[in-house]
């Protein structure tokens, strides 16, 4: 299980929304920006899910999810892309992939 370095976590901790995106069951891909990303532990990010009906319904069904994060703002990197599954709302076992600063998201 990957962990969440010191420049992931700054970018999770300064960003100001995040894209969530799942499938549903007959495989109709949906991305819905939210509002909210946090951290939860070094394995673990989550998100604030206010009345996203297609968001719970999607996972509720499929728990795989990807979050994408892009954040201009960030010191160290301003793109960072989690592949994982989902549990009670968090984001488990996510897999981090960052791209350096002078990178295009």
């Amino acid at each position: 299980m990957a962990k969440l370095k010191a420049e992931m976590k700054e970018i999770i901790e300064t960003a100001q929304f995040c894209n969530a995106a799942m499938v549903d069951r007959q495989g109709l891909p949906n991305v819905s920006a939210k509002g909210s990303i946090m951290w939860l532990n070094d394995e673990t990010i989550a998100f604030g899910d206010w009345d996203s009906i297609h968001t719970r319904q999607n996972l509720q069904e499929n728990h795989k999810i990807a979050i994408s994060i892009v954040n201009p703002q960030a010191a160290t990197a301003r793109f960072l892309q989690f592949k994982g599954t989902v549990d009670g709302g968090a984001l488990q076992g996510s897999s981090g992939q960052m791209q350096g600063k002078d990178q295009k998201a």
